[in-house]
């Protein structure tokens, strides 16, 4: 079990909703490879940063394009 922080890489502004450098989230995954990289983590990554700071992100724009993902 790996446990990952997924970070805002930039300031991007979307349609409805805007994120900043330094807002993240942390979660958990059954294994080691980075969540960024698979799409069935999309949703929940989603789900993370609403219940967190009320952004509802589209899920297709979640990746390493604007993400950072790290292993803490």
């Amino acid at each position: 079990m790996a446990l990952w922080k997924i970070s805002v890489k930039f300031k991007t502004v979307k349609s409805g909703y805007q994120l900043e450098p330094g807002m993240s989230v942390e979660m958990s995954t059954p294994s080691t490879t980075p969540p960024l990289g698979l799409t069935k983590y999309r949703e929940e990554i989603s789900a993370l940063f609403k219940s967190k700071y009320g952004v509802d992100i589209n899920p297709s724009y979640i990746g390493a394009s604007y993400f950072i993902c790290e292993k803490i």
